[in-house]
């Protein structure tokens, strides 16, 4: 397509650093949901909210309260 130009957006290293370690935060929330109840938690892109989801959903426990000061640190 001649004439389309798509603009990025400037990331720094601080932003991507930010980015990675939602994303770290995000994939080891959902690898401890059991297999069944994944699809429910997919579209939550946010580990914040995905953490406050599982914890409505499930209920909080002790492994609840170290993964969420794990990710507050």
């Amino acid at each position: 397509m001649e004439g389309v130009t798509t603009e990025v957006p400037i990331t720094t290293a601080e932003e991507k650093a930010q980015r990675r370690l939602e994303v770290k935060a995000r994939s080891t929330l959902l690898n401890g949901i059991p297999n069944e109840h994944q699809l429910k938690f997919k579209s939550i892109k946010d580990a914040k909210k995905l953490l406050e989801a599982v914890e409505k959903r499930f209920g909080e426990n002790a492994a609840a309260k170290k993964i969420q000061r794990n990710l507050l640190k």
